[in-house]
């Protein structure tokens, strides 16, 4: 019996430290280092089975200004209400990651830009009209966020590529104001 409860153990210690090199610690959702090597393999497999992977950039708008004014553990809790509610509404092959401080990815397979372009509005409604409990009484400050958005063929050639001109967009959209969605060009 002392044998099988240690493999048993060890198993179960294998498992989480597996969960901790993967995802992100604050949102449950894969961490960059995982996110680039399934962008790389969802690249490879829309290349070879010709259907279309788009990938959404979501950047919550004045974060370090957020993080400042409620604090860290505060900003932490409305980073893990995103998380769950990207989950939520995800598909079951959709790819999520946190890949930088206030910034998510979103990967959807066989979806072309226009309707990932609808599924990042969609995104883009839904946290502007959650309310997040850590925040709230702390003032009128709502969460909204700015999307950019791209399609692996249609406006690049590469994993690279699309983390590019995903990133373009959003930076189009943040120099608009933010709150908005951007379709790459």
């Amino acid at each position: 019996l002392g044998i099988f409860e240690l493999a048993f153990k060890r198993n179960l210690l294998v498992k989480e430290k597996h969960a901790l090199d993967v995802n992100d610690s604050t949102t449950g959702l894969l961490n960059r280092k995982a996110f680039r090597q399934k962008l790389d393999e969802e690249v490879s497999r829309s290349r070879r089975i010709s259907l279309p992977l788009s990938m959404i950039t979501i950047d919550i708008d004045g974060f370090q200004d957020l993080n400042n004014e409620v604090g860290f553990a505060n900003a932490d809790s409305v980073l893990k209400v995103i998380g769950a509610l990207l989950k939520k509404t995800a598909r079951a092959n959709d790819v999520l990651a946190r890949i930088g401080a206030d910034e998510i990815a979103l990967l959807l397979p066989h979806t072309n830009h226009m309707g990932a372009a609808v599924k990042a509005e969609r995104v883009r409604r839904i946290l502007e009209s959650t309310r997040f409990p850590a925040i709230e009484g702390r003032g009128p400050r709502k969460i909204s966020v700015s999307v950019g958005v791209s399609e692996y063929p249609s406006f690049c050639n590469d994993a690279e590529g699309l983390i590019k001109s995903a990133d373009e967009a959003l930076f189009q959209v943040k120099q608009a104001g933010g709150n908005r969605v951007c379709l790459a060009t």
